[in-house]
């Protein structure tokens, strides 16, 4: 955690607790106190900007392997009925296997996403309202279900894409 004092006084103010709002920023920035030379109020705005982007890029990498894994099974049924070679490239088949057998054991496992636990991580102390990119992925990728619910979902679909392997099966 990044802490620093204020050159005014000894007021030591957190990092994450400074940025919570874009208010409190507001508050802290016009109470005349001055951040010293090692940490001038611009670093807060551009960590905070820097936070929020690579939390958005972890919002988004995260999407696309929903995407690849979603989108994959559906390729791979598409691409048999349509006779296309590269549905049965064996490298391909064992990466979406084991993406879709990672995310049912964690699941049922009861273990966080890791990237959703990074990007909460990464989003903390972001000021004020979602922003464009994290409100449609958001959006796009989260519901508000039972955990167990989301478990059961991703096991029937591993089961599926298991299914598929000897249904479709990879070249050796």
């Amino acid at each position: 955690m990044m802490n620093f004092q204020a050159s005014t006084s000894n007021l030591v103010i957190d990092w994450r607790a400074a940025t919570q709002t874009q208010a409190s920023l507001t508050r802290w920035k016009s109470s005349g106190l001055r951040v010293n030379a090692r940490y001038p109020a611009g670093r807060f705005l551009h960590a905070r900007g820097v936070m929020i982007g690579l939390a958005d890029a972890v919002l988004v990498v995260h999407a696309l392997i929903v995407l690849f894994i979603v989108g994959g099974l559906l390729a791979i049924w598409t691409g048999a009925a349509m006779r296309q070679a590269w549905v049965r490239n064996r490298a391909f088949r064992i990466v979406h296997l084991a993406a879709i057998g990672v995310v049912a054991m964690l699941a049922a496992l009861d273990v966080p996403c890791p990237l959703t636990v990074l990007e909460d991580e990464l989003r903390t102390g972001a000021a004020g309202t979602q922003g464009f990119i994290q409100h449609w992925v958001s959006v796009w990728m989260y519901y508000d279900l039972p955990p167990w619910v989301f478990a059961v979902a991703y096991v029937v679909f591993l089961l599926i894409v298991a299914l598929t392997w000897f249904r479709v099966p990879p070249r050796r």
